[in-house]
């Protein structure tokens, strides 16, 4: 937006806390963390992005031969949709990180036969595609494997049509007529696409969301496997103060992050639009209804809802310490200047004295990958338990 426009009544639930434009220090102390990412945490380089891009192109061929070979006599023009969402929609992934994708395919392709068992038998014959996994007793079932050498995880939804309109929109789709488990699919990646199109300027939001990332992970946060925070979590967290400061530059968004987090009042939810503009129907998000939530952060997508309804009073009290943390290291950075110190590894092993460590073993990667996987589902149980026995 322009400086002479007119401003917007609002960039989400309410009035932003400012209007203020970026003054020379904070420009300054932008381009000092700017400088801090691209020497000490760079993005990918230019040949992994080339790898991934191909590898997306070759799976949405795949993709497309697979729906082809499953088409009744009768129905032609039959396609499937293809795209990446997640991190790497939002270019805040990493390469080891596998890249979020999903296929939008006709009502004649099911999950259970079509995608599990005639798609990872498609997938099990390619030389090219190694660590070929299926995880199906989740609310979004998924396949994840390498196609040369890029990790990829695929979801599949399937529409009430024979035939996917050209024109079809993400957005305007009619969610009420999927079934439970392509309406959870297809919400994933739309989870993405509508933060995005909801915080006032995606360039600030996108280095200001993988400079939080940067730091959840040097602290050990970054993983919703053990109760943590997951991708979409702090999206949210991140899209919720570019909405409240929509001109700042990202010094002040990173500070104001951190800020406003370390104090905020929970169970007050994190939210990006009211849940109750839901147009569908569908039964959403409510604070009346939902008063037991601890850690309410609402998806932006009807049916509206808390994506962190797991979370403990543990780790509630995990993350306002991490959050108070990181204010006080914006406090110093504000006179000293060194964002570096932002970035620091948590000393874990100085802070808890008894933890629990866990190995792994198999015989086999494919099995140990396995193993790996029903591991971290049982994880979650275990420290439910011990928060409940411990407190």
């Amino acid at each position: 937006m322009a400086r002479g426009s007119s401003r917007p009544e609002n960039f989400g639930v309410t009035k932003p806390r400012s209007y203020a434009y970026p003054t020379e220090p904070e420009i300054h102390n932008t381009c000092n963390l700017l400088e801090v990412l691209d020497q000490h945490h760079p993005c990918k380089s230019a040949e992994e992005r080339f790898l991934q891009s191909s590898a997306l192109d070759k799976l949405n061929k795949i993709v497309q031969d697979w729906v082809k070979e499953l088409t009744p006599r009768g129905i032609k023009e039959v396609n499937a949709i293809f795209f990446a969402f997640g991190s790497y929609f939002l270019q805040v992934d990493e390469f080891a990180d596998p890249i979020d994708t999903i296929c939008i395919g006709p009502s004649f392709v099911d999950h259970e036969h079509g995608f599990f068992k005639i798609f990872h038998d498609k997938m099990c014959q390619m030389n090219e595609v190694t660590r070929l996994k299926s995880v199906r007793n989740t609310n979004v079932p998924f396949m994840e494997f390498k196609l040369d050498g890029v990790p990829i995880k695929i979801v599949y939804a399937s529409l009430p049509y024979s035939v996917i309109p050209f024109n079809f929109d993400l957005h305007q789709a009619n969610v009420l007529s999927m079934d439970d488990v392509s309406r959870n699919s297809f919400d994933a990646c739309r989870v993405t696409n509508e933060i995005y199109r909801l915080v006032p300027c995606n360039k600030t939001f996108t280095i200001a969301l993988r400079t939080v990332k940067i730091w959840a992970k040097s602290r050990g946060l970054l993983s919703n496997v053990i109760g943590f925070l997951g991708d979409c979590d702090w999206a949210i967290l991140v899209g919720r103060i570019c909405q409240a400061h929509p001109f700042a530059t990202l010094s002040t968004i990173v500070f104001e992050f951190f800020s406003i987090f370390s104090v905020w009042f929970w169970p007050n939810p994190v939210m990006l639009v009211d849940p109750r503009s839901d147009p569908h129907r569908l039964p959403v998000w409510d604070p009346h209804t939902n008063r037991n939530d601890i850690m309410p952060i609402i998806s932006p997508v009807f049916p509206c809802k808390n994506i962190r309804a797991d979370a403990s009073a543990s780790t509630l009290r995990d993350m306002i310490y991490h959050f108070k943390c990181g204010y006080e290291q914006c406090k110093l950075i504000k006179v000293n200047n060194n964002w570096r110190d932002l970035f620091m590894p948590y000393k874990f092993f100085e802070e808890y004295i008894r933890y629990v460590h866990i190995d792994l073993t198999a015989d086999t990667e494919q099995k140990l990958e396995l193993w790996k996987k029903i591991g971290e589902s049982e994880l979650l149980v275990l420290i439910s338990k011990v928060v409940l026995i411990l407190g």
